[in-house]
């Protein structure tokens, strides 16, 4: 299925939380130290807040910490959604990846739809007409997905515009 981009920011992993990040710092400065405290195996390093800070002082810690929350901080402004509220930032998520475009595959289905819909909604045949009509145009044209023009809809309340 085709995506598009559809929102000009920069998502991060919503997997490296600052715990994380903090558990990497120190993994790290232990490699480069050259001293790793003895963990298991199938032990993991992010699992537990202690076995980041094993073998490792308040200082380093300190350092570590402050450096993953500018880390954060830096990540948080440049993604272009930090005037947003936590929520919102949430619910933009799924455009991640980008928008899938619906592809209509034929004629004939178009013509299923657009039935549909015009059953559903019969007083609202000019509108399921142009909707029909974009939707085989966008199939004799080989279009990647379906692209409908803007349409404004205008009358009283309780006609089913917002439908």
């Amino acid at each position: 299925m085709t995506c598009i981009p559809f929102i000009e920011a920069r998502f991060f992993d919503p997997g490296e939380t600052r715990h994380a990040l903090e558990c990497r710092f120190a993994e790290h400065l232990r490699k480069l130290r050259g001293s790793r405290p003895d963990l298991g195996e199938d032990e993991d390093p992010a699992d537990g807040f202690e076995a980041c800070e094993a073998d490792l002082d308040i200082r380093d810690m300190r350092r570590i910490q402050r450096h993953a929350k500018r880390l954060l901080a830096r990540r948080e402004a440049v993604s272009g959604l930090d005037h947003l509220k936590k929520e919102d930032r949430e619910r933009l998520g799924v455009f991640r990846d980008g928008a899938r475009l619906i592809r209509i595959d034929d004629e004939h289905r178009a013509d299923e739809i657009a039935a549909e819909i015009h059953a559903e909604m019969p007083w609202m045949s000019p509108a399921t007409d142009l909707v029909w009509h974009a939707m085989r145009r966008s199939v004799r044209e080989g279009w990647p997905g379906l692209l409908v023009p803007p349409i404004l809809l205008d009358g009283p309340p309780g006609i089913g515009k917002s439908h």
